[in-house]
C-alpha cells in the first residue's frame, strides 16, 4: 500500500474516531440536559403548587382575622371554670331585670367530658318574676335546662314563691 492510501485511511480513522466521540459525548450531555429539563418542569411545578398553597394559606389567614370577632363571641357562648363569673353576673342581671331575687348556691364542673355540669340556684318573688326570669334564661346564649325545679311559698300568708333550680349546662368546656 502506498503511503497516500494509509494517510487516506488514517485519515478517515481519526475523522471516524472524532465523529464517534463527538456522537457519545453529544449523546451524553443530550440525556444529561433531558435529565436535567425533566427535574426542573417538576421543581416549576412544585413551586406552582407550593406558591398556589401559599396563597391558599393567606386567604385562610385573612378568612380567619376577618371571623375573629365571630370566633371570641362562639368562645363566650361555651362556659368553663374561667368564664362562669360572667355566666352568674348575667344571672344576676336576669334576676334585676325581672324583679327575681337570685340567690347562686353551687356549681358542680365535670371532671371528665362524660360528666354533667350542674349549677344549682334558687329564686324568690312573685309567680311573674320567676317565670320573667327563667324566660330570660331560655333565651339567652347560654344553652341548657331545668333539670329540677322546686316552687313553694315565701312563707304561709306571703304572695311570693321560693324557686329551687338546679340548671344542666350544655355548652360547658373543660
Amino acid at each position: 500500500m502506498n503511503t497516500n492510501k494509509k494517510f487516506k485511511i488514517i485519515k478517515i480513522t481519526v475523522a471516524a474516531s472524532v465523529l464517534l466521540v463527538l456522537v457519545v459525548i453529544y449523546y451524553g450531555l443530550y440525556s444529561r440536559i433531558r435529565l436535567l429539563s425533566a427535574q426542573i418542569g417538576g421543581a416549576e411545578r412544585s413551586i406552582l403548587v407550593l406558591e398556589e398553597k401559599k396563597r391558599d394559606l393567606d386567604s385562610a389567614a385573612t378568612m380567619l382575622e376577618n371571623f375573629k370577632n365571630e370566633i371570641v363571641s362562639i368562645e363566650n357562648i361555651f362556659l368553663s371554670e374561667e368564664n362562669f363569673v360572667s355566666f352568674v353576673n348575667t344571672l344576676e342581671d336576669f334576676g334585676r331585670k325581672s324583679g327575681a331575687k337570685f340567690i347562686a348556691k353551687e356549681a358542680n364542673f365535670p371532671s371528665d367530658q362524660s360528666s354533667q355540669t350542674v349549677f344549682s340556684f334558687s329564686l324568690g318573688g312573685g309567680f311573674k318574676n320567676i317565670f320573667q326570669f327563667l324566660f330570660l334564661l331560655d333565651n339567652s346564649q347560654y344553652a341548657g335546662v331545668l333539670r329540677k325545679i322546686s316552687l313553694r311559698r315565701e312563707g304561709s300568708e306571703a304572695p311570693g314563691f321560693i324557686a329551687n333550680i338546679d340548671y344542666l349546662i350544655f355548652n360547658f368546656r373543660l
